[in-house]
């Protein structure tokens, strides 16, 4: 009897304790994945065919569209990359392949419809890169000095100094020539014209006498 009442006790304490135990290990549910687009990220540049990653949750979901447009277009156009109305496995959420559109810089938007609305979320500013050069950094040339050894005698820089010309001047000057011997000057010419005058008159007299001679004498 005192066996009996012993188990009893005993078998009121363990049971507790395993339950416990039991319950302390069960595992907790998984917390929902964060939604949205995972991969690329904003402002990343890509190449050729890649794998757009991301997450959906679960509760109220209807179906996704995940789509690419310009960068800062101002018309808001966008282009469908895939649509789905199951959650994607993997967290993959479509292939996408870039190298049928012209390198330049678009934005990506995930919207996830459910029975109470709409979710979008947007990936701004990814750089396709398929046929130009991803940019990078470039550091600044850093300019040469020459290094004197010693011993070596530094070759002096001759800076030629200019020399100022004189324009020439605006009037030019007139240079006197040699007098002209064959010139005639005015002296030389009244006294010629004297001469003449002296010559006729004296020839206009001796004409006159002959015709006075000749008159009085009858013919000579």
């Amino acid at each position: 009897m005192l066996r009996l009442v012993a188990l009893i006790l005993l078998a009121g304490v363990v049971l507790p304790a395993g339950s416990a135990r039991a319950q302390s290990g069960t595992e907790t549910p998984a917390a929902p994945p964060v939604e949205g687009v995972r991969f690329p990220q904003p402002g990343q540049a890509l190449q050729g065919s890649l794998s757009i990653l991301g997450a959906i949750a679960a509760p109220g979901f209807v179906r996704f569209e995940l789509q690419f447009g310009y960068h800062n277009d101002p018309t808001g156009a966008w282009f469908l990359i895939a649509e789905g109305e199951t959650l994607p496995e993997n967290e993959i959420l479509a292939e996408w392949d870039t190298g049928s559109l012209t390198d330049g810089i678009y934005d990506l938007r995930l919207v996830v419809y459910r029975e109470d609305g709409q979710q979008v979320y947007r990936v701004p500013a990814v750089r396709v890169r398929n046929y130009t050069a991803v940019e990078t950094s470039t550091p600044t040339p850093v300019t040469p000095t020459a290094t004197t050894r010693p011993g070596d005698t530094p070759v002096p820089t001759i800076t030629p100094t200019a020399t100022a010309t004189p324009p020439p001047s605006a009037t030019p000057s007139l240079t006197p020539l040699p007098p002209n011997p064959g010139e005639i000057g005015r002296n030389d010419l009244l006294r010629s014209l004297g001469n003449g005058a002296l010559l006729a008159t004296g020839a206009f007299a001796l004409i006159g006498v002959y015709a006075l001679l000749r008159r009085i004498g009858g013919p000579v």
